[in-house]
């Protein structure tokens, strides 16, 4: 078997169990549990495939819990990533006698706030944050569902909550698409640039249902993780696209905001 054929099993079974883990259930339509049925199968045989190779095993077990916890009936948004993660650490934490001389992966180094991490930062804050508010003046989007999270409180501790929500979501999403879902994607391809496209498409596809929304939200976000990850690559880690993450979600909740006429 040729090197290039070899990888193509474990790369198309990884990018399996991360849609798996990532896409469904989400806003389950009728038909989808019949694909679903099978692309769980396939997540399980990656399990299976590399139980002894934690930087491939840690990841695609998270994608798989990460699908499960969507199945439960008391699933909410708070459960989404949060049980996925937990188990996430208890593995690479206290079951490294499974994968022999090899190092338990992190979600990502920290990396560092550096003058070139700085000015993509800032170009990527300003056009994004732009770029949201171009598509909710010009399209009109039908986003009202996501307001009814809000708490019926005074606006100061509103837009308190708002902060450390965007800081939150940041710090969940970039721990799972520019962390761990880039530490198994890094194993498989080992070109970086084929990793930063790859966690790009996934991160837009999955952003479908969320703000920006449909086709055109899917094409923006999927931009958007390009960006994120070509920060992410050149700051060396998560601190400085959790930031950058966070400005875009402020964005997102300001919106939220006008469309219940509090700002």
């Amino acid at each position: 078997m040729e090197k290039s054929e070899k990888k193509f099993v474990p790369a198309a079974l990884y990018l399996t169990a991360a849609v798996v883990g990532l896409l469904f259930p989400t806003h389950m339509v009728e038909g989808w549990i019949f694909l679903s049925i099978p692309a769980v199968f396939l997540a399980l045989i990656t399990l299976f495939f590399y139980r002894r190779h934690i930087s491939l095993f840690g990841p695609t077990l998270f994608f798989l819990v990460a699908y499960i916890t969507r199945t439960l009936p008391f699933y909410t948004l708070g459960l989404m990533f949060a049980f996925p993660i937990a188990l996430y650490l208890i593995t690479i934490r206290f079951f490294k006698s499974l994968w022999r001389d090899e190092s338990p992966p992190s979600f990502g180094e920290v990396g560092e706030i550096n003058k070139t991490s700085i000015v993509y930062g800032l170009v990527v804050i300003a056009v994004s944050s732009s770029a949201l508010i171009l598509w909710y003046w010009l399209f009109d989007p039908d986003i009202e569902v996501f307001t009814q999270y809000f708490p019926d409180v005074e606006l100061l501790k509103l837009l308190v909550g708002g902060v450390v929500f965007a800081f939150v979501n940041s710090i969940v999403e970039e721990v799972v698409y520019r962390g761990i879902l880039w530490n198994g994607l890094e194993e498989i391809f080992g070109s970086v640039h084929a990793v930063i496209a790859v966690q790009a498409v996934i991160f837009g596809v999955i952003h479908y249902w969320g703000i920006p929304n449909g086709i055109l939200g899917a094409v923006m976000a999927t931009v958007y993780g390009l960006f994120m990850g070509i920060i992410r690559n050149r700051a060396g880690g998560l601190l400085m696209p959790i930031l950058v993450h966070t400005f875009a979600d402020m964005t997102i909740f300001l919106i939220l905001l006008n469309i219940v006429g509090r700002i």
